[in-house]
This record gives C-alpha cells, structure tokens and sequence, in this order.
C-alpha cells in the first residue's frame, strides 16, 4: 500500500511519437491530458512528421499520462513511442503547466 502522506518521486520523462500522430489532435489531447493530470511538459510536432513529448511531474502520474499518449487521441495511430527517462527540470526552467510548443523551441532545459 502506498502511503498517500509520502511525495511520489519526481521524474521526468522525454518520449517521440511515430505514425499517424499529426493533424489528428494529437497536441491538443496530450496537453488537456498533461493538464489533467497536474503535470509540467510540453508537446509539439516534429518536421519530420513525429510527435515529441516531454513531460514532469509524480513516477506514479507520469506513468498513466505516458499510457494513455502511447494509445492517443481516437484519429491516431501511434506506431511508435521511443521514451528516454530523463532527470527533473522543477525549479530550472521547466513549463509551469503542461502546452503546446512551436518550431524549435525546447522544453526549457
């Protein structure tokens, strides 16, 4: 049993998202979902048609937000999702709320 008083642990994780994953809602999905689920991030389109995600907060939290964008939004197919665990940003510029990112801008680190 998980003791609700103690902290999850803060991770972070970056994740790309291949197949039928632009112009079908995608960014719009994950950031309502990110927003949902009380966590930091950003998701924007790659040019050369895959999706990036990066996203902070709880383990526990961002395991279930990391499930539900591998399955997407109803118009997509995700084919692939290549996921990097990487170390928080909090307190280093990271977005204080999960948006959506244009062009080349990074997800503040």
């Amino acid at each position: 049993m998980v003791d609700s008083r103690i902290p999850d642990e803060v991770a972070a994780f970056e994740a790309r998202l291949g197949g039928q994953v632009q112009g079908v809602g995608f960014r719009y999905f994950a950031q309502r979902l990110g927003r949902r689920h009380a966590l930091g991030g950003l998701v924007r389109n790659e040019p050369d048609g895959s999706v990036y995600v990066w996203a902070e907060g709880p383990r526990a939290v961002l395991e279930e937000f990391l499930a539900q964008v591998r399955r997407g939004p109803a118009a997509a197919v995700v084919e692939t999702c290549d996921v990097r665990w990487v170390p928080p940003r909090a307190g280093r510029g990271a977005p204080p709320e999960f948006r959506i990112g244009y062009g080349d801008e990074r997800s503040g680190g």
